[in-house]
């Protein structure tokens, strides 16, 4: 038995915080917090060119905070929704 590599137990626990933000039934801007350090990471755990690993970055980022009123949209909730999954 082989114990597991500090990276291998670092990305169960982003993963699961990130699964629970996922499928959470409503989003808070707290949730936000809680996986914003975490979203670089997992990104970069993944086999999507980096083009597209900086652009969900840019998306959620945008989703969360959007810079023409204090509420969300349709689309930015749309997003919030579509590109955690994606990343899953």
């Amino acid at each position: 038995n082989k114990p597991f590599t500090n990276t291998q137990i670092v990305t169960v626990m982003l993963l699961s915080n990130f699964i629970g933000v996922a499928f959470s039934r409503s989003l808070h801007f707290q949730f936000y917090v809680w996986y914003f350090h975490s979203l670089p990471f997992l990104l970069w755990c993944t086999r999507f060119p980096d083009i597209v690993k900086i652009l969900m970055f840019v998306l959620v980022e945008m989703c969360w905070n959007p810079w023409e009123g204090e509420t969300s949209t349709i689309s930015s909730s749309m997003l919030l929704t579509g590109l955690p999954v994606l990343l899953l």
